[in-house]
């Protein structure tokens, strides 16, 4: 995968084009991932004397902000791939790939901690060559270890072009933020599509499985329905 490459103002133009074009739907989903992360704790607090069931309101609204992270990239990649998602896919990762993107961030945390304690730069490698590993979990179904497999085959050959992407879209946002706040409604969004750009260009198809006879089961298919065919 490490042949393919891509353009940082390629990925940037998509992610302006993405999200000034689609304004609205990014402001519902800010709505609902804020709400998720809020009212959790409003409710924790008014049963702040029932400390289990405060704890239990607040692990719930862990795992809920989790899951609707792992749909907010569902959607991204949606974008990615050239179609409109619709809000309901944000709540399409209510299932078990819970657990393993929990134990995969886990690692990937780790790992990119103890690289940012070698001088910072080995966790800077790390944290973008696993970067991914959560797009591997919505999009392919990936493991635990798969997924940090797959994302470390797919940015090799592009840390450094995936590197100053970074740092231009930290500046974008940082600008946004400039405009007292209002600004980060675009430059989130564009960040966010941008990375997700990112990830569908480094992408190669993987090519047909070859039977027996040497060729793609389509070609195999065509070939037995002329050989069926009457003379």
């Amino acid at each position: 995968m490490n042949e393919v490459k891509f353009l940082k103002k390629d990925a940037i133009r998509f992610g302006w084009a993405t999200a000034t074009g689609n304004i609205g739907f990014f402001i519902v989903m800010l709505i609902i991932l804020v709400s998720a992360a809020i009212l959790p704790q409003g409710i924790a607090g008014a049963f702040g004397k029932a400390r289990l069931l405060a704890f239990i309101i607040l692990v719930a609204g862990a795992v809920i902000q989790m899951e609707l992270r792992l749909g907010l990239i569902k959607t991204l990649i949606t974008f990615a791939d050239g179609k409109k998602p619709a809000v309901v896919e944000l709540f399409s990762c209510f299932d078990k790939r819970i657990v393993t993107v929990f134990v995969a961030g886990l690692l990937y945390g780790i790992m990119t901690f103890l690289g940012t304690l070698l001088l910072i730069v080995p966790g800077i490698i790390l944290g973008i060559k696993f970067m991914f590993f959560s797009y591997f979990i919505v999009d392919k179904n990936a493991g635990i270890i798969e997924s940090l497999e797959k994302s470390a085959e797919l940015t090799k050959g592009s840390k450094t072009n995936i590197f100053l992407l970074a740092l231009l879209l930290w500046l974008i946002n940082a600008a946004g933020a400039l405009c007292l706040g209002i600004g980060l409604i675009i430059t989130m969004p564009l960040s966010m599509t941008a990375v997700a750009y990112v990830y569908r260009k480094l992408h190669v198809p993987e090519p047909p499985v070859a039977t027996v006879t040497g060729l793609s089961p389509a070609a195999e298919d065509y070939v037995r329905q002329k050989l069926q065919q009457p003379l």
